[in-house]
């Protein structure tokens, strides 16, 4: 059960309480502050999931930060994430995120044309040399009063370099003419 409404995540999409916090969602922990504010389409009139039934605000009661560690192999990768700004005032929306020593970074409104009531999606690519596990976090900065940036629809994917999807592009295309070729002299 959460910690401020006492509802479990299936009750918060039929309770009075649309919303509550926990020290762990899923494979997530809080790190710093109260804990995780897990909201509902149900919670704001202004915006509702990205993906799903609910999306996480780290400034609940005050500024806090999740982590989860991430087992990733040689290669290239892609962190997308989608933020939207709970106000339009920048200094209480800010979230940083950070991969390790490999990606650092920060959205607040604007960012990307992040605005109140939009999902706007956030990519970055990386490269990691050899096999490592990193933590991923998210965290809330700037005024703790309990209106900040949310958060919806983490991944991490590992990406195909643009020559090798291009010969993959073209190996299918000489398939495929290949077969029509057949299909004809048949």
């Amino acid at each position: 059960k959460g910690l401020i409404n006492h509802v479990t995540y299936g009750q918060l999409l039929t309770s009075s309480s649309s919303w509550d916090m926990w020290k762990t969602v899923d494979k997530w922990k809080n790190v710093s502050g109260p804990g995780v504010e897990v909201q509902t389409n149900r919670t704001l009139s202004t915006i509702d999931a990205q993906d799903g039934n609910y999306y996480i605000e780290l400034d609940s009661t005050a500024n806090s930060s999740i982590s989860q560690k991430v087992q990733l192999s040689q290669g290239t990768y892609l962190l997308s994430f989608w933020y939207s700004p709970e106000s339009a005032w920048g200094p209480t929306n800010a979230v940083t995120y950070n991969l390790g020593n490999v990606v650092n970074g920060q959205v607040t409104p604007g960012t990307a044309g992040a605005t109140v009531g939009i999902w706007t999606e956030i990519k970055v690519r990386f490269s990691v040399a050899s096999a490592t596990t990193m933590n991923l976090s998210f965290g809330s900065t700037g005024a703790a009063d309990g209106t900040g940036g949310l958060i919806d629809d983490v991944s991490i994917v590992a990406t195909v370099p643009a020559p090798a999807a291009g010969f993959l592009l073209l190996g299918g295309l000489g398939l495929l003419a290949g077969l029509r070729r057949r299909h004809r002299d048949d």
